[in-house]
């Protein structure tokens, strides 16, 4: 895998039916599709000016593993596209076989579990941590009105202090914070929450709602110097103004 991703710009990418698209506030009757964007030529550019990592969602798989076909496709092609990025991807992981299918595409993949870490067997997680090491891993941390979104945004599962508890006694150490609320809905992050997740000993990654260059000075004010900082996902921003991850470097690591 690439090296460390501490304080890094993380631009996303979700794909619906196959095709480039956000969901505001995780509701899948409100898509906005950005078919017009050449992720491929884009990924390419944000590879050029030092991007390292990359977050593929699989909206179709999150929801309903069954429909998933279309977009896997296409995040797998990414994948071994860019074999230099490393891609955390997101969306219907339900077992030890999807693990490993997915990590089979490469060292450079990167599994970010949201359900199963929820609704799964316990030990069949704990076992895939150990045996292909932490930082194979992120889990999806979704906040919906104080509990834990699950099931492609759609249901709640643990009060957001018990399932914090819960995935890191799992063994997660990285998570992807998101609030629901703010997801594609030009909000601004919540970063109460991902304080919380940090209070419990995991880094986290900034996801939902950044909009500009405004949140990600709060964002670095914030926190630069917690060490439990990884990165932040920018993603509708990004999609409508490439311009927002170049800013977001220079903010993050001054290069």
């Amino acid at each position: 895998m690439a090296d460390s991703f501490t304080h890094e710009i993380i631009p996303a990418f979700d794909f619906k039916d196959g095709e480039l698209k956000r969901l505001h506030q995780g509701d899948y009757d409100q898509q906005i599709s950005f078919d017009h964007v050449d992720h491929m030529q884009r990924i390419a550019a944000y590879e050029q000016a030092g991007i390292k990592m990359i977050h593929l969602v699989n909206l179709d798989a999150a929801k309903a593993p069954e429909t998933k076909e279309k977009s896997d496709r296409k995040i797998i092609e990414i994948i071994k596209r860019f074999p230099k990025i490393t891609f955390d991807k997101g969306g219907g992981i339900r077992s030890v076989e999807d693990v490993e299918e997915w990590l089979d595409y490469g060292n450079n993949v990167r599994i970010s579990i949201g359900t199963w870490a929820f609704t799964g067997n316990q030990d069949d997680i704990r076992h895939i941590i150990e045996k292909f090491g932490s930082e194979r891993f992120s889990v999806d941390i979704a906040y919906n009105n104080g509990r834990m979104a699950i099931h492609g945004w759609q249901e709640q599962s643990l009060q957001f202090d018990e399932g914090i508890k819960h995935v890191r006694d799992l063994g997660f150490q990285h998570a992807v914070v998101t609030d629901k609320s703010k997801d594609g809905a030009d909000a601004g992050p919540n970063l109460d929450i991902v304080k919380e997740v940090m209070s419990n000993g995991i880094s986290a990654i900034v996801s939902g709602g950044v909009r500009d260059t405004k949140d990600l000075n709060n964002i670095r004010s914030r926190f630069l110097k917690n060490p439990l900082l990884e990165g932040v996902i920018i993603g509708t921003a990004q999609l409508k103004d490439p311009q927002i991850v170049y800013d977001g470097i220079e903010i993050f690591q001054g290069r």
